[in-house]
């Protein structure tokens, strides 16, 4: 729950409440942009484990139907208010060096040595937080980029299957209006 509720719920409670705004701005200057920062693990996560029974519990699949969910977000976000001006992107930002693994070893004080050894071998092959934020700035700078789509690498890529379910993004909309509402 605690994926779904920070990956997702809380992302899509922010957007909602912005989306008056941002709606008025992309009317005012014919661009205003949402970009969410989601991940290639996103293809963890499935349409079913979205509208059916949840799936048993394993973290690595609740943190991708947490993403899934908002590559669907970001999709109808761009079906709905595109034609306004309001585009909407969702990106994988590359596998990024940064302590957000440390909590999730915790307890477990042989991986935290292990990873702690490694460090400077995982460092080398890993972006750098700066490199990693290059989608996300292009994303929300480059011009004339047409949203509703998946990028990585700064150019567009495509998300998994079940992204492209419009039926199953709909339905998550509904719901996510009911929850927060």
């Amino acid at each position: 729950e605690i994926h779904w509720r920070t990956n997702y719920l809380g992302t899509m409670q922010l957007t909602l409440g912005l989306l008056p705004a941002l709606r008025a701005s992309a009317r005012q200057n014919g661009d205003a942009r949402i970009v969410n920062v989601v991940s290639q693990l996103h293809r963890k996560g499935s349409n079913a484990g979205l509208v059916g029974a949840p799936p048993r519990h394993d973290s690595w699949v609740s943190y991708g139907l947490s993403k899934l969910a908002l590559v669907h977000a970001t999709f109808e976000l761009q079906r709905r208010f595109g034609n306004e001006g309001l585009q909407a992107y969702c990106l994988h930002p590359g596998a990024v060096y940064t302590h957000i693994a440390d909590k999730g070893l915790q307890g477990n004080p042989v991986i935290e040595r292990l990873r702690k050894s490694l460090a400077p071998i995982e460092r080398y092959f890993l972006l750098t937080p700066t490199e990693g934020a290059q989608t996300s700035i292009h994303c929300a700078s480059a011009t004339q980029l047409r949203g509703g789509r998946y990028f990585r690498n700064c150019a567009p890529a495509a998300a998994s299957k079940d992204a492209d379910d419009i039926d199953v993004a709909a339905r998550l909309w509904a719901q996510t209006e009911r929850w927060i509402a």
